[in-house]
């Protein structure tokens, strides 16, 4: 009978007898059989070629420290020295601010803004706020009081309210915005287009780098309350804001003229009246990016990138540059 494991044994027996014994041979009997400087030398190259040995042998050493031999140099892979230079090497960690007594602003930061009308109701600064507020609505001729529509939706509108502070943590102004609830609206009712244009990010690096490259100056603009500048292509209508009412006629609604914040189609709309300004003026767009436009003039070369109400504006010609940021000015409130 033959078993047909036979012949996989004997090959198993013979691979095992061709080992090297210094394999098979234990540490104690390494030690043993070995000089002192001849086994720091072979448990050296062992710990080289199978790391996971390294442990067993210094365990053993530790068992038989009669044997003479050197420690073995152990190295640790979490304090080893590499050749980058990190903030912790330099000092040059920031300090960790666990009770800074000394900020002035501790309190008022970490309070979050109001939300409730009848608590900010209460408060002067905040009253200022939605009064200024208010008055700029009233001044770009945002809507008109009209009768309630029997077949047309009105939105609604809230207040939102949020504190400005400087850099040093001290309270800038209590800013107030009235938004209307676009949640509300219906396509193809109260909005169809709602897409608008932003300046990419690479679109950004390239013009200042340009200007970077022959040293034209860049100037910076925000343009207060931008999307009222909006005109509206839809019937929109909106209820009265909370707290300023028309006393004379309180059940109107506000048929609006202009885009007010919360709508779907403010961006848009803001959008297209800021570039078509721009247009009227002479520029151009880019064929890349529709929100970098450029001027030529002459041998003079302006270039502005829109990013919503954000503006970058630069060229080589910085009298252009002020005359256009005098155009602006007189057309939107720019800061």
């Amino acid at each position: 009978m033959c078993f047909p494991c036979a012949k996989s044994s004997a090959s198993t027996s013979s691979n095992t007898d061709n080992i090297p014994p210094l394999f098979l041979q234990a540490v104690s009997a390494q030690q043993q059989s070995q000089p002192p400087t001849s086994q720091h030398n072979t448990d050296s190259i062992l710990a080289v070629s199978n790391p996971s040995h390294t442990t067993p042998i210094l365990s053993q050493q530790q068992i038989a420290p009669d044997a003479g031999l050197p420690p073995p140099t152990v190295t640790n892979a979490s304090t080893s020295v590499h050749p980058m230079t990190t903030r912790q090497r330099t000092s040059s960690l920031k300090p960790i601010s666990r009770l800074n007594l000394l900020h002035n602003s501790s309190v008022s930061k970490t309070s979050a803004d109001p939300s409730n009308f009848t608590e900010v109701n209460k408060h002067p600064e905040w009253r200022k706020a939605m009064a200024s507020e208010f008055f700029a609505l009233q001044q770009q001729g945002t809507w008109s009081l009209v009768p309630p529509p029997s077949n047309a939706s009105v939105l609604g509108c809230r207040w939102t309210y949020r504190t400005k502070f400087h850099a040093d943590g001290s309270v800038a102004h209590h800013k107030a915005r009235l938004v209307g609830q676009g949640n509300h609206q219906e396509y193809g009712l109260d909005y169809t287009e709602t897409f608008s244009p932003v300046a990419k990010l690479p679109t950004i690096r390239i013009l200042l780098a340009v200007a970077l490259h022959h040293e034209w100056p860049v100037q910076q603009l925000d343009v207060a309350n931008a999307f009222l500048h909006g005109t509206l292509q839809e019937t929109v209508y909106m209820t009265q804001p909370k707290g300023f009412a028309d006393s004379t006629n309180p059940n109107y609604v506000c048929h609006l003229h202009k885009a007010i914040y919360g709508l779907k189609q403010a961006p848009r709309q803001w959008y297209n009246t800021l570039t078509s300004h721009l247009v009227s003026i002479g520029f151009h767009h880019s064929t890349s990016d529709p929100s970098l436009l450029t001027l030529r003039q002459d041998t003079s070369q302006v270039y502005l990138l829109v990013y919503v109400d954000d503006i970058l504006i630069t060229g080589d010609n910085s009298k252009l540059i002020n005359k256009i940021i005098n155009q602006l000015n007189q057309r939107f409130q720019m800061k």
